[in-house]
Parts: structure tokens; sequence; C-alpha cells
């Protein structure tokens, strides 16, 4: 069984563990869950789907920021690297615009794509990003993997 870098560094610095019923990564608890639960949700009702994810992410990302002090491109790349330990997929950033809070993301291999529940990683993308931006940014899923090889997401303000 072959285990992220992240996961590798979280493990040896002592910030994820899984423990008596209980799943804590960088001091918050986190649950493990089958995609379907969350592709299930998101047929019946995607959009209180992606505002969870954009707040439970807006949460998540502000904890890395605020308390532990990851900034800037750290800050993108290291929740990047968070989405990918939960399972979301293969997150690739094809271009950042700082100024104009614009950025655009392909997907490879997601959870989601044939499953309908792409509005968790656009809303999990917006949270990351409104914190990165210090302004509340949407995502828009502009292709998915159900018909093309990959999934796209286009961050704008």
């Amino acid at each position: 069984m072959a285990l992220s870098a992240l996961v590798k560094k979280l493990l040896f610095a002592r910030q994820f563990e899984i423990d008596n019923g209980r799943v804590n990564m960088l001091g918050m608890r986190k649950v493990i869950i089958s995609p379907d639960v969350i592709s299930e949700l998101c047929s019946t009702d995607s959009k209180t789907v992606y505002k969870a994810a954009k707040s439970a992410l807006k949460k998540d990302t502000s904890h890395l920021k605020d308390d532990m002090g990851v900034t800037g491109k750290q800050l993108l790349d290291f929740s990047i690297q968070l989405l990918e330990a939960y399972g979301v997929g293969n997150l690739q950033l094809i271009n950042i615009e700082l100024k104009s809070k614009r950025a655009m993301f392909i997907v490879n291999d997601s959870v989601f794509a044939k499953k309908g529940g792409c509005g968790f990683t656009a809303g999990a993308l917006a949270g990351v990003l409104s914190v990165m931006f210090d302004s509340d940014v949407d995502v828009k899923e502009t292709m998915c993997a159900s018909k093309a090889d990959h999934c796209q997401f286009e961050v704008k303000p």
C-alpha cells in the first residue's frame, strides 16, 4: 500500500491518526466515507453539497493560514495535496491570476466524475481559493470526465 507524500509527512509529525473510531488530521476531526454518499447527495441537491464543501474547505484552509501560518503559494499547494489525500483525484493547477482572482484546474481520475459528484470538488476548490484570495469566489465545472478525459474547473470572483 502506497501513501501520499503528504500523508507520510503528517504521520511523521503526528498530525494524522486513526484511533478509537476517530480520524484526526492537522488537529481537525475528519471522516472517511464512500464517494457514493457524496454522489448521492449531489444527485438530490448539488447546490447544497457545493455550499457545504465550500464552507468546510474555507474552515480547513483558514485553519492552515491562521493557526499554522501557511500562506501564498504554499497554502495553495498544501490545500491541493490535502484534497488529493482526501481522495478527490489528481488536481493540477493550469493557471492562476492573483490580481483578477481567476484560476483553472483540471482533475484527473476524479472519484466523482462518473457518479455525478463534481459539485463537491467545485465547492472544495471555491473554499480553498476564497481563503487564498481573501475574497469570495465561485468555481464552475466547465468540463466533466464523464464526457472527456478529465474534469476542468474555472474559478472566477
